[in-house]
Protein backbone atom coordinates (compact mmCIF):
# COMPACT_ATOMS: atom_id res chain seq x y z
CA UNK A 1 0.00 0.00 0.00
CA UNK A 2 1.22 3.58 -0.64
CA UNK A 3 1.29 4.87 3.16
CA UNK A 4 0.80 3.77 6.99
CA UNK A 5 -2.74 5.32 6.74
CA UNK A 6 -3.81 2.76 3.83
CA UNK A 7 -5.28 -0.35 5.18
CA UNK A 8 -5.13 -3.43 2.71
CA UNK A 9 -7.27 -6.16 2.44
CA UNK A 10 -6.49 -8.72 -0.47
CA UNK A 11 -5.17 -7.54 -2.64
CA UNK A 12 -6.88 -4.68 -2.28
CA UNK A 13 -5.48 -0.93 -0.16
CA UNK A 14 -8.29 1.37 1.14
CA UNK A 15 -7.57 4.90 2.33
CA UNK A 16 -10.31 6.46 4.09
CA UNK A 17 -10.25 10.18 4.55
CA UNK A 18 -13.06 12.58 5.94
CA UNK A 19 -11.44 15.57 4.37
CA UNK A 20 -14.68 16.76 2.72
CA UNK A 21 -15.32 18.10 -0.76
CA UNK A 22 -17.46 17.80 -3.72
CA UNK A 23 -17.00 14.26 -5.97
CA UNK A 24 -14.55 16.02 -8.20
CA UNK A 25 -12.17 16.98 -4.76
CA UNK A 26 -12.10 13.57 -4.13
CA UNK A 27 -11.70 11.58 -7.43
CA UNK A 28 -8.53 14.51 -7.15
CA UNK A 29 -7.11 13.80 -4.07
CA UNK A 30 -7.45 9.79 -5.01
CA UNK A 31 -5.88 10.53 -8.60
CA UNK A 32 -3.32 12.04 -6.46
CA UNK A 33 -2.72 9.09 -4.93
CA UNK A 34 -2.75 7.02 -8.36
CA UNK A 35 -5.85 5.77 -6.81
CA UNK A 36 -10.06 5.77 -7.64
CA UNK A 37 -12.48 6.18 -5.40
CA UNK A 38 -13.56 2.78 -4.15
CA UNK A 39 -15.88 0.09 -5.85
CA UNK A 40 -17.73 -2.20 -3.76
CA UNK A 41 -19.10 -6.10 -5.45
CA UNK A 42 -20.55 -7.37 -2.64
CA UNK A 43 -22.24 -7.32 0.93
CA UNK A 44 -18.84 -8.10 2.38
CA UNK A 45 -16.53 -5.31 0.97
CA UNK A 46 -19.46 -2.95 1.67
CA UNK A 47 -19.50 -4.67 5.59
CA UNK A 48 -15.49 -3.89 5.62
CA UNK A 49 -15.41 -0.37 3.96
CA UNK A 50 -17.90 0.94 6.79
CA UNK A 51 -16.11 -1.20 9.61
CA UNK A 52 -13.16 1.15 7.93
CA UNK A 53 -14.63 3.75 8.07
CA UNK A 54 -15.82 3.77 11.84
CA UNK A 55 -12.71 2.20 13.54
CA UNK A 56 -9.87 3.61 10.90
CA UNK A 57 -11.64 6.91 10.58
CA UNK A 58 -13.79 7.33 13.93
CA UNK A 59 -16.39 9.04 12.74
CA UNK A 60 -20.04 8.04 11.41
CA UNK A 61 -20.37 6.59 8.39
CA UNK A 62 -22.75 8.92 6.46
CA UNK A 63 -19.89 11.54 6.76
CA UNK A 64 -17.42 9.73 4.11
CA UNK A 65 -17.87 9.00 0.48
CA UNK A 66 -17.68 5.34 -0.59
CA UNK A 67 -17.35 5.67 -4.35
CA UNK A 68 -19.07 7.27 -7.34
CA UNK A 69 -21.78 6.23 -9.53
CA UNK A 70 -23.13 8.25 -12.92
CA UNK A 71 -27.01 7.98 -13.47
CA UNK A 72 -28.18 7.02 -17.02
CA UNK A 73 -28.84 4.01 -19.37
CA UNK A 74 -25.38 1.79 -17.24
CA UNK A 75 -23.69 2.54 -13.90
CA UNK A 76 -19.97 2.63 -13.38
CA UNK A 77 -17.22 2.63 -10.98
CA UNK A 78 -14.62 5.32 -10.84
CA UNK A 79 -12.31 2.20 -11.79
CA UNK A 80 -14.19 0.87 -14.36
CA UNK A 81 -15.29 -2.69 -12.93
CA UNK A 82 -18.64 -3.91 -13.55
CA UNK A 83 -21.61 -2.55 -11.49
CA UNK A 84 -22.81 -6.17 -10.52
CA UNK A 85 -23.54 -5.75 -7.32
CA UNK A 86 -26.66 -2.75 -5.52
CA UNK A 87 -25.81 -1.81 -2.22
CA UNK A 88 -28.77 0.74 -1.92
CA UNK A 89 -30.80 1.51 0.83
CA UNK A 90 -34.75 1.46 -0.55
CA UNK A 91 -36.01 3.53 -1.93
CA UNK A 92 -32.64 4.64 -3.37
CA UNK A 93 -31.80 6.02 -6.13
CA UNK A 94 -34.16 8.87 -5.68
CA UNK A 95 -32.87 11.42 -7.64
CA UNK A 96 -34.18 11.92 -10.67
CA UNK A 97 -32.49 10.26 -13.65
CA UNK A 98 -31.50 13.51 -15.40
CA UNK A 99 -29.62 14.79 -12.60
CA UNK A 100 -25.84 13.85 -11.86
CA UNK A 101 -26.03 10.91 -9.27
CA UNK A 102 -22.98 10.26 -6.74
CA UNK A 103 -23.24 7.66 -3.75
CA UNK A 104 -22.52 7.87 -0.02
CA UNK A 105 -21.73 4.90 2.01
CA UNK A 106 -24.25 4.77 5.21
CA UNK A 107 -23.32 1.34 6.63
CA UNK A 108 -22.88 -1.07 4.34
CA UNK A 109 -25.55 0.33 1.76
CA UNK A 110 -25.67 3.45 -0.33
CA UNK A 111 -27.85 6.42 -0.51
CA UNK A 112 -27.65 8.46 -4.02
CA UNK A 113 -26.67 12.89 -3.53
CA UNK A 114 -26.08 15.29 -5.78
CA UNK A 115 -22.35 14.80 -7.10
CA UNK A 116 -21.88 18.81 -5.81
CA UNK A 117 -22.58 17.59 -2.18
CA UNK A 118 -20.07 17.36 0.01
CA UNK A 119 -18.79 14.13 2.47
CA UNK A 120 -15.60 12.51 3.04
CA UNK A 121 -14.50 9.86 0.70
CA UNK A 122 -12.90 6.06 0.44
CA UNK A 123 -9.87 5.51 -2.32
Amino acid sequence: CPGEAWVKRGSFCYLVSCDVGNMQYARAQCASYEATLTSVHDMNEGLFIDWLVRNEAGVDSTTCNAGHMYIGLTWEWDDGSAYDYSGWEAPEPTLPETMQQCAIITGASWINVPCHSEAGYVC
